[in-house]
């Protein structure tokens, strides 16, 4: 009797490459061969020569043997070098004489690193960049050296990594290239005015006119381009033929599956992972009890819990659901949690995942929730819009007209999803179940868990892979959270850097997609954002040291009042301590440059292969440190 292997077995493992990737890789590896290919051609024409082409024939018949003899004298020596195989196989002498090739092929590579750094000097020097070539040379030999010492192979993540770095770079000197090309005049001609005896200087001279259009244009089609592209992709999946197995969650899919059958009333289970959270589950389980609608159950998972966390839920007349040897942070105990319900559950019974630091913004979140569940057989899912609480000073305001920003960009988009925040998010069971039947075939983790283990952000991956099986899902205004904040910089680079290496290492795992090209698009700007604010500070702190007095520009005036005023609009439902920081521009600036700073160590990380670590994998081993002194 013959067994099917387990999707474990015939999946494809995490970070590496599959059939396509390697197919490419291997065409990209080729592409000399075409060059060559084009030049036999020319030199038999031109020289008429016979010899080229019995060249030819003699390297083909030599890369037959090496392909016979390579593989047959690996497996007879540690050492892999090349002269050491024909070492062994011919003798000390051929060894030497191909050692003494490799040699010259080493030559050749240093001749390209002069190559290179001719070839920049002459492309830098005419947007006036005049180095030495050596310099580009030298950069490109430390650079190449530098990822070679660091072990910087074949892995995916890095590849995504150095993606986004060079993407967002070519952007930025692209800018740099446009802009100068089209100003050709001095940057500054200042004129001076009499005021009140007062001497202002100012210079009325702005960008080309071409510039300012085509940066409008530019702005405009990217923006429109990625919108549209979105809309197509979700309507393609709304409109997918139902028994579509790559799509076994699309609309047409899930309505034929439950067409002329009653389900029941929509019934709502709430879990609330919880790790030490004996300070913030109780503002959690009396904002459930305020609710118009009550869910008919509630399970706090006490995922490792040192404190009282277990003590206060029971206490408060909930359910207590403790992991066993779980090592997996979030995403395990909730794994363990929903394997043990989800077979219970029907069609309509939902499930709501709400973090311990979380309350509702309003007491119709679940009633707002199962009303649209109830409306609408197809909706697989629905995420919550988050808000800052009070506090925190400074730092907790950032956060605020940040998360703001936010909410206010999700309600413009019409509640159409980028993320099921961790916050507070409602699933289908179809969904959850759908999930776990994927992974290790169509989606990346370990087949039946519904969270992937292995992602820093197990939220985000969820909504990846939700959406790469066709799921519909929506972010309502009515369904509004308050969140914790970061009390302290450190605490809050911590956050964000496993949220920015969490959204990068996703989009490593499920590749370039319809459904993750406006995750990509999204990064990569994010990386052109970080160059582009970095030179803008450059820029204005050599201004304000080369200058000896102070110089009006009224056109860069104009539109720092247009981005003041944006700015302020887009927090303005955060009350006048939002307005007021917002107004101000700079502090925020700063504030979106330290994100920025972490975004690209994120990047650095991924590129250089440092290993990832969890806020609570850090305060576990603290606590460890603690009992070992005590």
């Amino acid at each position: 009797m013959s067994t099917q292997p387990s999707p474990d077995k015939t999946a494809l493992a995490r970070n590496k490459l599959s059939t396509v990737s390697l197919l490419h890789f291997s065409l990209t590896a080729a592409t000399p061969l075409t060059v060559i290919a084009a030049g036999v051609g020319v030199m038999l024409a031109l020289a008429g020569q016979n010899g080229i082409a019995l060249g030819y024939i003699v390297i083909a018949v030599c890369l037959a043997v090496f392909s016979v003899g390579y593989p047959t004298m690996a497996r007879h020596i540690n050492n892999g070098a090349f002269y050491a195989l024909i070492a062994r196989g011919l003798g000390r002498i051929p060894g030497v004489a191909v050692a003494w090739a490799a040699i010259s092929c080493c030559a050749l590579q240093l001749s390209l690193f002069g190559l290179l750094g001719l070839t920049a000097a002459d492309v830098l020097a005419h947007i006036g960049l005049e180095l030495p070539w050596w310099v580009f040379a030298l950069a490109a030999w430390l650079l190449i050296g530098l990822l070679g010492t660091r072990a910087v192979g074949v892995d995916m993540k890095r590849f995504t990594g150095l993606g986004i770095v060079i993407l967002a770079l070519t952007m930025a000197v692209s800018v740099l290239a446009i802009t100068w090309l089209t100003v050709p005049r001095r940057l500054s001609q200042p004129e001076s005015i009499e005021i009140l005896g007062l001497t202002i200087r100012y210079d009325l001279h702005g960008p080309a006119v071409e510039l300012v259009v085509g940066a409008l244009l530019l702005a405009a089609m990217a923006g429109v381009g990625i919108a549209v592209y979105e809309r197509r992709v979700a309507t393609a999946a709304r409109r997918t033929p139902p028994k579509t197995t790559e799509l076994p969650l699309s609309p047409r899919q899930i309505m034929a599956d439950t067409r002329g059958r009653f389900d029941g009333d929509v019934t709502m289970t709430v879990f609330i992972p919880a790790h030490n959270e004996e300070k913030r589950l109780p503002a959690t389980l009396a904002s459930l009890a305020q609710q118009t609608v009550a869910p008919d159950r509630i399970v706090v998972v006490a995922d490792n819990c040192t404190d009282t966390t277990p003590d206060i839920a029971r206490s408060a007349g909930v359910e207590v659901f403790f992991p066993v040897d779980n090592r997996e942070k979030k995403a395990g105990a909730l794994n363990q949690a929903i394997a043990g319900m989800l077979p219970t559950f029907g069609p309509n019974d939902v499930v709501m995942v709400m973090d311990a630091d979380t309350y509702f913004a309003s007491d119709k979140f679940i009633e707002s929730a199962v009303r649209r569940m109830t409306d609408d057989r197809a909706m697989m899912a629905i995420g919550g819009l988050f808000l800052g609480e009070q506090g925190h000073g400074l730092l907790g305001q950032f956060q605020r007209n940040e998360y703001t920003r936010y909410t206010r960009e999700i309600k413009r988009r019409r509640g159409r999803v980028f993320v099921l925040s961790g916050t507070a998010s409602v699933f289908r069971p179809a969904a959850l179940r759908a999930v776990a039947e994927s992974r290790g075939t169509l989606l990346p983790g370990v087949h039946g868990d519904v969270y992937d283990t292995i992602a820093l952000t197990e939220d985000n991956e969820l909504t990846l892979a939700i959406k790469s099986l066709g799921g519909l899902m929506i972010s309502p205004h009515e369904c509004t959270v308050i969140t914790e904040l970061m009390p302290t910089w450190r605490q809050l680079w911590r956050q964000r850097l496993r949220w920015q290496r969490g959204a990068l290492e996703n989009l490593s795992a499920y590749g370039v997609t319809p459904t993750t090209t406006r995750y990509w698009a999204q990064q990569i700007g994010i990386g052109y954002s970080a160059v582009a604010l970095a030179s803008y500070f450059s820029l204005m702190g050599i201004t304000v040291m080369a200058i000896d007095s102070w110089v009006w520009f009224p056109f860069w005036g104009c539109l720092s009042m247009v981005f003041a005023i944006e700015r302020i609009v887009t927090v303005w439902r955060g009350g006048w301590r939002a307005r007021l920081l917002a107004a101000m521009v700079l502090p925020e600036l700063v504030y979106d440059l330290y994100i920025e700073v972490v975004f690209l160590k994120g990047v650095g990380d991924m590129v250089f292969g440092r290993s990832a670590t969890w806020g609570h994998d850090r305060t576990a081993k603290a606590a460890h440190r603690e009992e070992v002194a005590a």
